[in-house]
């Protein structure tokens, strides 16, 4: 069993979802678990949309949600998916933006803007993006089915800011995820969102499908995360600025988190933490350039087991 976790580089066009979705394809016999960000660029606008509503600016947040509408639905259409199917995931789509205005306008009302109110809002981009991958992976013949985060990703009630609670994510991780992983299903959930222990929706902050990805693979007990990005793996600068950078083919547990506290833009500071107490390898790929290289978080012996299982 694997975890494969795209972000929202990976999630940026219908050509970019093409990949992924052959990614998925390429290991359907295995029936992995699949995390999705936002579609790239999603939950900055979702951001910028509260703000407008907090300033109580009708303009921008009409021109704005228009565009987040405008851009899911052309995707899912770009997709082909079959008509059945697009009907649907067009209702359902409408559905969370009709939360989305109904949430906005609530904030643009109050002019409230905290943590929990942000919760409230920017998960929208995961649910809005998985529900155009559910659709897309369908149509390429996948058994998929989508969870929600929120029944399976038991979090404390820090807002913006949460983090797991894993006696009780591996309960409901099991009687959520696992059913369907062990009837053949592909399943596919949001990541980034979860829900306290009364019921209200958490987020794990920027870049939390990390940490959602790595959760789910120690409670499910995993063999690897796949983490799917823009970039075949970890370097010691930024290769899209500087050409000269040089990759870490390998790094361990320690080395991939003080990176990531370093600011290492890759990996969600944090995220390492579940797969290293459960040894559980952590591999960066490029979602436009599998074969380009990657890095490998964890141990070098369990590298050398899947490369030869590999050949």
């Amino acid at each position: 069993m694997r975890v494969m976790k795209f972000g929202g580089s990976s999630l940026g066009s219908a050509e970019a979802i093409r990949r992924a979705l052959r990614l998925v394809e390429a290991r359907r016999v295995e029936r992995p678990l699949v995390v999705a960000s936002a579609f790239d660029g999603v939950t900055d606008a979702l951001l910028h949309l509260a703000d407008a509503a907090r300033r109580s600016d009708a303009e921008v947040l009409e021109r704005g949600l228009q565009q987040i509408r405008q851009r899911h639905l052309a995707t899912l259409r770009h997709l082909e998916p079959d008509a059945l199917a697009r009907q649907e995931t067009e209702r359902a789509l409408n559905s969370w933006l009709v939360y989305l205005e109904r949430e906005l306008a609530e904030t643009f009302r109050s002019q409230r803007f905290t943590a929990r109110t942000l919760d409230s809002i920017l998960p929208v981009g995961e649910f809005l993006s998985t529900l155009v991958l559910a659709a897309a992976l369908r149509g390429e013949g996948l058994g998929v089915h989508l969870v929600d985060a929120r029944q399976w990703l038991i979090t404390d009630s820090r807002h913006g800011e949460a983090r797991p609670m894993l006696a009780r994510v591996r309960e409901s991780a099991r009687a959520q995820i696992s059913p369907w992983r062990d009837r053949g299903h592909v399943v596919l959930t949001q990541g980034f969102v979860g829900s306290d222990e009364v019921g209200n929706t958490t987020t794990l902050g920027r870049g939390g499908s990390d940490l959602t990805a790595t959760t789910l693979a120690a409670v499910l007990g995993a063999e690897m995360v796949e983490i799917w990005t823009d970039v075949g793996g970890i370097y010691d600068k930024d290769p899209r600025q500087f050409p000269e950078a040089r990759r870490h083919a390998h790094l361990t547990y320690d080395q991939a988190s003080q990176l990531a506290q370093l600011g290492a833009q890759i990996l969600q500071r944090g995220c390492v933490a579940p797969a290293a107490a459960a040894n559980i390898p952590i591999v960066v790929r490029n979602t436009f350039a599998p074969e380009a290289g990657e890095t490998w978080i964890g141990n070098l012996e369990m590298r050398s087991g899947e490369q030869a299982a590999a050949m």
